[in-house]
C-alpha cells in the first residue's frame, strides 16, 4: 500500500486504476484472513473479486474506451434500480408521488446526456486485453464452487459417513487451501502488472516481478 501511496496520479484513468488497485489489495488481505480461519468458500469468493478487479485494471491500461464502458455499466445499474422503484408494484408504497415524478424527470433528462446504459462483459474485456486464459482458469472455477449457490458449493458442507449415508459439516476446511492461495497470488500479481502499465511505473513493475518470484517459488504456478 505504501508503494501505491507514493505513486503520482494524473487523469481520471489513473485515478480509477489506483482506486481499483487499493480495492484489490484490501480484498486480497481479506482473503488471507478467511483462509486462516479455514473459510475456504468465502475466501475463494473474495479472490474472485480480486480477479474481476485485475481484469478491470487491465482494461483501463489497454482499452481506450474502458472508462466509457465502466460508466455505461454504472448507468445501467442505476437505471435498472430506478425503473424497478417506479414500475414494480412491490415498491409502490416506498416513494411519495412527488419523488416518483422527480425520478421520472431525472431518468428522462439523463437519456440526453449520460453514457448509454450497457452491461459490461468481464469475459470480453479479459479476451481483449490478453487475459482470456487467466479469466477462464480462475474466475470461472471460483464462480462455480464458491461465489454462487451451486451443487459444487453445497458439497463443501456434506460428508459421506462410513456404512453409507451423509452428514452436514460445518468446520474449518483445508482441502484446497494451496490452490486458493495460488489463485490469490496470481490475481493480485495481475493487478500490479496491469497497474504498472497504467501508471508507467517501473518501481511497481519491479515490485510485481519480485513478488511473483517469491510467491510462485513457495506455492508453484496456478496452472500447475
Amino acid at each position: 500500500m505504501s508503494l501505491l501511496q507514493r505513486t503520482s496520479v494524473a487523469g481520471s484513468r489513473q485515478v480509477a486504476s489506483g482506486a481499483f488497485l487499493a480495492r484489490a489489495l484490501q480484498s486480497y488481505q481479506a482473503a488471507l484472513l478467511l483462509l486462516e480461519r479455514g473459510m475456504l468458500a468465502d475466501a475463494r469468493n473474495v479472490v474472485r473479486s480480486v480477479v474481476e478487479t485485475a481484469v478491470t485494471i487491465a482494461g483501463l491500461a489497454f482499452l481506450h474506451d474502458m472508462p466509457r464502458r465502466l460508466a455505461a455499466d454504472n448507468n445501467k445499474h442505476y437505471k435498472a434500480l430506478a425503473t424497478i422503484m417506479l414500475e414494480n408494484p412491490l415498491f409502490e408504497d416506498i416513494m411519495p408521488s412527488d419523488e416518483k415524478e422527480g425520478l421520472r424527470l431525472l431518468l428522462s433528462e439523463a437519456e440526453t446526456y449520460m453514457q448509454k446504459p450497457a452491461k459490461l462483459s468481464l469475459e470480453q474485456i479479459a479476451n481483449e486485453v490478453g487475459l482470456g486464459r487467466f479469466y477462464n482458469l480462475t474466475y470461472r472455477p471460483l464462480s462455480g464452487d464458491a461465489a454462487h449457490a451451486t451443487v459444487d458449493s453445497m458439497r463443501r458442507h456434506i460428508e459421506s459417513v462410513q456404512g453409507g449415508g451423509q452428514k452436514l459439516i460445518f468446520r474449518p476446511q483445508v482441502s484446497d487451501l494451496v490452490p486458493t492461495l495460488r489463485f490469490a497470488a496470481s490475481a493480485i500479481l495481475t493487478c500490479f502488472e496491469a497497474a504498472a502499465e497504467s501508471f508507467g511505473n517501473d518501481e511497481m513493475q519491479t515490485f510485481a516481478d519480485g513478488w511473483s518470484e517469491r510467491q510462485f517459488k513457495e506455492l508453484g504456478h496456478p496452472d500447475g
